[in-house]
């Protein structure tokens, strides 16, 4: 396929996705509830576009179990970052929020070393950049 047609194939799946509206179909908003990867069909499958599920992160990793695919271990979930038990955590680790793409939101740390953009992060600096990316 042609690279320009790809492109815009692209961007009209975004607007038939994200934007219009369908009759009988919910809204994009409707497809952002977070699901558990033993769920019903019907919740999975509510409707036509039903893989804009798949957009938030924490859905895509339950629905890769749903499919029994290998997924990295989960150490902490939740709102409350004051809650991350640090103590606990491998010294290497991944923080990232349910949402973003390209490695926006995210944190690949190595001790205190955030590889991706090389700096150091204590764990005061590391909640402190998961409250900006959950606000």
């Amino acid at each position: 396929m042609e690279q320009r047609a790809f492109i815009a194939r692209l961007r009209q799946r975004k607007i038939r996705w994200w934007t219009e509206e369908h009759p009988g179909v919910h809204g994009p908003s409707a497809c952002h509830a977070l699901l558990h990867w033993d769920d019903p069909d019907e919740r999975w499958k509510c409707c036509p576009f039903w893989q804009r599920k798949l957009s938030n992160k924490w859905n895509g990793r339950e629905f890769a179990r749903r499919c029994g695919a290998r997924v990295p271990e989960l150490y902490w979930s939740g709102r409350d970052v004051e809650a991350v038990p640090f103590e606990t955590l491998p010294r290497h680790y991944v923080v990232r929020s349910t949402s973003g793409s390209r490695a926006k939101n995210v944190l690949l740390m190595a001790g205190e070393k955030n590889l991706l953009d090389e700096r150091t992060y204590t764990r005061e600096q590391v909640n402190r950049y998961r409250l900006k990316t959950v606000a």
